[in-house]
């Protein structure tokens, strides 16, 4: 979680998005930002729209991928 305690907090969706009506609302809401294209375990899953503070969800889950 960043440090500036925003709730303004958005999903990073990496690899080819399939830019469904669903992920256009998404990024036009917020909700979900594109972290490029490459996929790997180390990158952040989460994004503080307020701060710019970058991070790994650590849940066991894997981060959202398209």
């Amino acid at each position: 979680m960043p440090a500036c305690g925003s709730g303004r907090i958005a999903k990073i969706g990496y690899g080819l998005p399939f830019f469904t009506d669903e992920q256009k609302r998404e990024i036009a809401s917020g909700e979900l930002v594109l972290g490029g294209c490459c996929i790997d375990d180390s990158l952040a899953t989460r994004l503080c729209h307020a701060c710019g503070h970058r991070w790994r969800r650590f849940d066991g889950k894997p981060g959202p991928a398209y």
